[in-house]
């Protein structure tokens, strides 16, 4: 039987932040950070990472090829600052980073149940890549693939 590990909050966290950065370097993914430079402390206030996928399927064999694309993963805000535009910013910055490199679309994923962020994610334009078959009960779907297209001929 394995033994219980007892750490510290701050420990923990810095073991999450680690880990989380570890997966970030091994996607190859870009992290965007939204910082508050004059916060003692704690300046990071959100973050999103971009991770370059290839074109091809999305997660289901049947589903359409998609472009060359960024997955967005980890959203995150800090639980003080949410609901003060970050995460908007934050997902603007990242449509901005796919506007400069030529990346025609986003994706990302959300659960069924995250109201307040499929609230968010269809407001910034993004839809359902593909509708799951009328016959496969929704606890058997799982998350819920989202993309969004990029006009990537805007602003310039």
């Amino acid at each position: 039987m394995g033994r219980k590990l007892q750490m510290s909050e701050e420990e923990a966290f810095e073991r999450r932040v680690a880990a989380r950065l570890g997966s970030a370097l091994r996607d190859q993914a870009v992290v965007l950070l939204a910082l508050q430079p004059d916060a003692p402390g704690e300046p990071v206030l959100g973050t999103v990472d971009c991770i370059p996928l290839p074109q091809g399927k999305g997660r289901r064999a049947l589903a359409p090829d998609l472009p060359a694309r960024y997955l967005l993963r980890n959203l995150w805000v800090a639980p003080a600052m949410r609901r003060m535009g970050i995460a908007r910013r934050l997902m603007a910055e990242a449509e901005a980073l796919a506007r400069s490199r030529h990346v025609t679309m986003l994706e990302l994923e959300v659960m069924p149940g995250n109201g307040a962020a499929r609230a968010l994610y269809a407001d910034l334009g993004f839809r359902p890549a593909e509708e799951a078959p009328a016959w496969m009960p929704a606890f058997l779907q799982g998350s819920i693939q989202l993309v969004k297209d990029v006009d990537v001929d805007a602003g310039y």
